[in-house]
């Protein structure tokens, strides 16, 4: 006796087109669903890593079911191979959410503790054998750290040896070249940026400055003079020799103590 298509199937019908356009359309719409999760459009893998996992198994296992009861028609075979299925669908679940365990418990050392960034690339290719035969990573060698070469602008502020205040340090006693020398020289440090024997260094050289017209920055010069030397330390940026920047920092003379500065500057001429 000739059988039919659905008495091999187990007699049951088979789903109509406009039904398979409806579960094409279903798959399509978990699937979408699924790359949302995955790539947290809506920030719930963030607030709940775990909720997302078990809800991205749900879909996933849904849409399988799906595919196989319907395009390949396990829904319409005997009910032999339905649970035959089932049972290895079921198998299969277990032992993947077994590994999801078991490589999420063990840790990468004995100690229980995870690996560092730091040390996880150089313990690719440089690592130790532990007493139990587990891979152990090495401490990581400390780096020697360079200290930063010192600024102009440091060195302008840092480069008195000794601070003064400008209120008892000086001697009584008439302003002299001998007297501005030292506060120069060891007092208030002037030697580190300006010298005395034409050299270039953070500000002017003071040898023949005394006396000479120096171009300003911006435009214009200026007399080196009594008035000009006073306003210069009083306000280091009103009169700027042109070339160097603006890295004198006010030191709060006396005017004592700036006359005999004043006199000290006139004999390096």
């Amino acid at each position: 006796m000739a059988t039919t298509h659905e008495t091999e199937h187990g007699g049951g019908g088979h789903p109509s087109l406009k039904q398979y356009i409806f579960i094409a359309v279903l798959l399509f719409v978990i699937t979408i669903v699924e790359f949302v999760l995955i790539l947290d459009s809506v920030g719930l893998r963030e607030a709940s890593p775990i909720g997302t996992t078990v809800i991205l198994f749900i879909l996933s296992g849904f849409k399988f079911a799906i595919v196989i009861l319907f395009y390949m028609h396990l829904k319409f075979d005997n009910k032999f191979f339905f649970w035959v299925f089932i049972a290895g669908m079921v198998l299969a679940v277990m032992v993947g959410l077994a590994l999801m365990g078991l490589f999420t418990a063990v840790k990468p050392t004995l100690g229980g503790e995870p690996r560092l960034p730091d040390v996880a690339a150089p313990c690719a290719f440089d690592h130790e054998i532990g007493e139990h035969g587990e891979n152990v990573c090495p401490d990581p060698t400390p780096q020697p750290t360079s200290t930063p070469a010192p600024t102009i602008a440091a060195l302008a502020i840092t480069a008195p040896v000794v601070v003064a205040t400008g209120n008892g340090d000086t001697p009584p006693g008439e302003p002299s070249a001998a007297e501005g020398e030292r506060l120069a020289n060891e007092v208030y440090g002037c030697n580190a940026c300006h010298s005395t024997d034409g050299t270039v260094l953070v500000g002017p050289s003071w040898k023949g400055i005394y006396g000479s017209q120096e171009a300003l920055e911006g435009g214009g010069s200026a007399t080196v003079d009594d008035e000009y030397i006073r306003e210069s330390i009083h306000i280091p940026d009103a009169k700027m020799v042109e070339g160097f920047g603006n890295l004198m920092p006010v030191l709060g003379l006396t005017d004592p103590e700036i006359d005999s500065i004043i006199e000290y500057i006139k004999t390096l001429n």
